[in-house]
């Protein structure tokens, strides 16, 4: 939770908007992801972490991504 709450506050650093959802089952989380109106989620587990890439899923055509740490903020504000 540490790391979604640092990745969270750096990203709004960045302008972007961001909720974090922690906890219970991935679909319930993007069910309510959607229902927010968000662009896209982003997955964030201990293998994400480990790796220092995340799990990009865009909400609108499905597609999902591996993007590096250091690659996100860009990522997000091509789209």
């Amino acid at each position: 939770m540490r790391h979604a709450g640092n990745l969270a506050c750096e990203l709004r650093r960045a302008g972007l908007s961001v909720e974090v959802l922690a906890g219970g089952k991935l679909k319930r989380a993007m069910e309510l992801a959607n229902k927010l109106g968000a662009r896209y989620a982003l997955i964030l587990g201990e293998d994400e972490i480990a790796a220092g890439a995340y799990s990009l899923k865009d909400l609108k055509s499905g597609e999902q991504r591996r993007i590096p740490g250091t690659a996100l903020v860009d990522a997000l504000r091509a789209s």
